[in-house]
């Protein structure tokens, strides 16, 4: 049913049945390439089904919704003045903020750091492995650990492009991170599938609309979520009405 609907293009979806068909495809890996060509598909949620779609899934996704930087401050603009009025002291305005600032690494971070920068840190990464040294990545790309954590995992290493991107790196540490996760490169001859299609985005994508990825991901899998939040999206509670960052992660972490 779900794939007759939305391969109609005579049919307009509801808001409400497209965040249940984004969940469905989670476990229906069919769904993503057709909600992907749905014109009521919000950025929020492609970039969700992100983790779960396929390489072709994930091109699509970057190309159509990682916004570049100067979009978003055009859409904000209206904002500086007010918040400029209240002292900047709207926390919502502040989180908004967030999306449009020039710089991502965690300057604070940096200044107190063992490894002095991410260069040094990436580096101290590959000759020794360890959670003290990746948990000090996350603080300098400027996201939490809890996001890194998923972007570092990632078995399909576009994600990594999109960090490495994000906070400035060369392609040298990339490749650098990269054999820092313990990832095979390949060889000349034969260079590793997932370390090919990371570098093929990383020179594809530019820093700005890196930055708007990186930001929403930081923002919506490390929202807070109490355990009885969590229990209402397991058991699908409607009535609740649940922000966009609780939705996604719950998507992206539960099993």
């Amino acid at each position: 049913v779900c794939i007759a609907l939305l391969k109609n293009e005579g049919s307009k979806l509801a808001h409400p049945a497209t965040e249940k068909i984004t969940a469905m495809s989670k476990s229906e890996l069919s769904l993503v390439p057709l909600l992907l060509k749905r014109p009521e598909i919000k950025p929020s949620q492609a970039l969700t089904m992100f983790w779960w779609a396929d390489e072709e899934g994930r091109k699509r996704i970057l190309q159509r919704f990682a916004v570049e930087r100067i979009t978003l401050l055009e859409a904000a603009q209206d904002l500086f003045p007010r918040a400029a009025k209240e002292s900047w002291q709207d926390p919502l305005v502040r989180k908004s903020l967030q999306f449009i600032e020039r710089r991502q690494r965690n300057r604070a971070a940096a200044e107190k750091s063992p490894f002095g920068s991410l260069e040094g840190a990436i580096e101290a990464l590959e000759r020794d492995f360890n959670m003290e040294t990746l948990t000090e990545i996350a603080f300098l790309s400027g996201i939490k650990p809890a996001c890194s954590a998923q972007i570092l995992s990632d078995p399909g290493g576009e994600a990594i492009a999109i960090l490495c991107k994000a906070t400035g790196l060369k392609r040298f540490y990339l490749m650098a991170l990269w054999r820092g996760l313990r990832r095979p490169l390949g060889s000349d001859a034969e260079p590793d599938p997932a370390y090919t299609r990371t570098r093929l985005v990383f020179d594809s994508i530019s820093t700005n609309r890196a930055q708007t990825v990186l930001r929403y991901w930081n923002w919506a899998l490390t929202s807070a979520m109490s355990p009885v939040l969590a229990a209402k999206l397991q058991d699908g509670d409607e009535i609740m009405d649940f922000s966009v960052s609780a939705r996604m992660s719950h998507l992206v972490f539960r099993q």
